[in-house]
């Protein structure tokens, strides 16, 4: 787990078949652009070449990089 003093935050860093991906997990639904934005941006500072917001929905992917989704889907990805 990775959270800052300004309160971002990654909830899991993993190495995956020289991937990192940096996990955030929320408790909702209906995940806003800015929590995307806010996770992209923590992603940065662990070097992350892949960012999955992991909520209680798959809504897909948002480019090659990033993963909106539920954890099935999220499993299914790495």
């Amino acid at each position: 787990m990775l959270r800052t003093s300004d309160g971002y935050e990654i909830d899991l860093i993993v190495d995956i078949e020289g991937e990192r991906w940096a996990i955030e997990v929320k408790l909702t639904t209906a995940p806003t652009p800015d929590d995307v934005a806010r996770l992209g941006q923590t992603a940065k500072l662990v070097d992350a070449t892949r960012i999955a917001l992991v909520c209680r929905k798959h809504i897909g992917g948002q480019g090659s990089r990033v993963l909106v989704t539920d954890l099935d889907h999220l499993l299914e990805a790495i």
